[in-house]
């Protein structure tokens, strides 16, 4: 007799969404001008890392910096899944905001979920930022969870899925093809490039970085505005940050903690793509204790917020605007302001009245 397959269902964007911690932002559905082939790229990668074939249950975390289509993907994702899964007529189909830290309700539906043996989910856990969010996972997933189900976990920081993904996924930016095309689609209304513009968008998708939250908000800015204003919001984009980005981005810096928020605007002031070993060296000099600092800046690239590429410390254009922006500020408890524009340098040293020999020395 030939076995019958198992039903499964699926509890996901259309049927279950959990939202752990969310900063509430509507995903607009793709439009036709919009790059689609990067995200079915992203799509495929994603899909080999959770392999529905797999009877196991697979936990897979979608790590990236703000603003670069976490959530988006994972929605994407379950919308293709959606239309592979078998219905029943015991369909659930709810929507969750979740605000405080008590995820028992989190608990209740799974249980609820799993009176059926045969059901199994997938579900999405967007915006996790503490490894306490997913405590109930790590103590009662074998007991929560029907087995051969998967979980996405979206988050900013890696450090929450430690000991607890199967598998990681680093969401990447969009190509120049596609970063201009979704540039360009927010910054002209007939979404054609003019010519005059053409090279002054390439210089703002190279700013962004292939972000598609930059390249969106960057767009809006500049839309049916004039050429002298595209060439001043440019002349600034490297010591300002636009308003919506950042407010995304000091999302992570305010999570930080207070040594971890003085190396991330050392490195964003002054150690950018300098050696990795010089800078943890520099950071050491007034950090006694050696350990931390390496810690600090491991922290950092976990939460997506510097990255080190060939022994160098790299860190994206839009968190290095947002790192100078309140490091020349006096904003917080952090000590003295960072001077890092030459000409703000040679004013303070002026205004301490340092003698002309002294300020050719340290201009030197």
């Amino acid at each position: 007799m030939k076995e019958e397959k198992e039903p499964t269902r699926l509890i996901g964007i259309t049927h279950l969404l959990v939202v752990v911690e969310i900063s509430f932002r509507e995903i607009k559905d793709p439009e036709a001008d919009l790059p689609s082939d990067g995200m079915q790229q992203c799509l495929k990668q994603l899909e080999e890392k959770l392999d529905f074939d797999n009877k196991e249950t697979q936990i897979v975390g979608i790590v990236g910096m703000p603003g670069i289509g976490k959530t988006t993907l994972a929605k994407k994702h379950l919308q293709v899944w959606n239309h592979k899964f078998v219905r029943n007529e015991n369909e659930i189909f709810e929507g969750f905001r979740e605000k405080s830290n008590d995820h028992d309700w989190v608990k209740n539906i799974l249980f609820v979920a799993d009176d059926d043996e045969k059901v199994k989910v997938l579900i999405v856990l967007d915006d996790v930022s503490d490894k306490k969010q997913l405590e109930f996972l790590r103590m009662d997933r074998e007991k929560t969870i029907k087995v051969g189900s998967k979980i996405m976990i979206t988050t900013r920081d890696k450090g929450t899925m430690e000991g607890l993904a199967h598998d990681t996924y680093i969401v990447p930016g969009l190509n120049d093809k596609e970063a201009l095309q979704l540039f360009t689609y927010y910054a002209f209304t007939d979404h054609t490039s003019k010519e005059e513009f053409v090279e002054m968008s390439k210089k703002f998708v190279d700013y962004a970085g292939g972000n598609p939250l930059a390249l969106e908000e960057l767009g809006k800015e500049v839309c049916e505005t004039n050429q002298d204003n595209w060439e001043a919001i440019l002349e600034t984009l490297p010591h300002r940050c636009n308003e919506n980005i950042r407010r995304k981005l000091r999302i992570s810096y305010d999570e930080l903690t207070e040594q971890q928020k003085h190396a991330f605007l050392d490195i964003a002031c002054f150690f950018r793509s300098e050696e990795e070993d010089y800078v943890r060296v520099l950071l050491d000099s007034y950090d006694t204790n050696a350990d931390e600092t390496a810690r600090e800046v491991s922290d950092l690239a976990d939460k997506c917020l510097i990255s080190i590429s060939a022994g160098r410390i790299e860190m994206h254009n839009l968190l290095c605007t947002l790192g100078k922006e309140i490091g020349s500020s006096k904003e917080n408890n952090l000590g003295k302001s960072r001077l890092w524009n030459h000409q703000d340098a040679t004013d303070a040293l002026c205004l301490k009245k340092v003698s002309k020999r002294i300020l050719n020395i340290f201009l030197l």
